[in-house]
């Protein structure tokens, strides 16, 4: 599976449960990118890509108070 699938598949259990509305996927594509540029950073620095993707997948932790902090699903926040 690729870095960013990874990350992605991570990110997406992780925000599960959170309201489903703008702010939630800007968040979570806002941590997707994050989450890439330290791995690519981890990368350049020399560590090998299984440490690299561990590293970042760790680093992301526990996201539950970042959700809480989300507005509910408002019409005007709704994505779709």
């Amino acid at each position: 599976m690729e870095a960013r699938e990874r990350i992605r598949q991570q990110l997406d259990e992780l925000f599960a449960l959170a309201p489903q509305n703008r702010a939630a996927w800007e968040l979570q594509e806002e941590l997707l990118a994050n989450s890439m540029e330290k791995y690519q950073d981890l990368l350049a620095d020399g560590m090998d890509e299984e440490s690299a993707m561990q590293t970042v997948l760790a680093g992301i932790g526990n996201v539950d108070e970042l959700i809480a902090a989300l507005p509910g699903d408002t019409a005007e926040q709704q994505m779709w």
